[in-house]
């Protein structure tokens, strides 16, 4: 299956221009992840220590959140 993102795009585009899209997301996504990288290695280790105390603070904060009375449909 497509995923949804990659349908949107396709009825958005058209067939034509997805691959034009997927190559520009593509180059993005590389440049983004390289510069973020570049930023990461000027930081000190204190960075890490920052992330993983907020990813720590999320998982205890998911605890909170209130309970639905859904049932599942399967």
């Amino acid at each position: 299956q497509t995923p949804l993102v990659d349908g949107l795009t396709l009825l958005l585009v058209g067939r034509e221009g997805y691959g034009r899209v997927r190559a520009w997301g593509s180059l993005a996504f590389i440049g983004g992840v390289t510069g973020l990288g570049a930023v990461i290695a000027g930081i000190s280790s204190r960075i890490w220590l920052a992330a993983v105390a907020c990813a720590c603070a999320m998982l205890l904060a998911s605890f909170l959140l209130p309970t639905t009375d859904h049932e599942d449909p399967a």
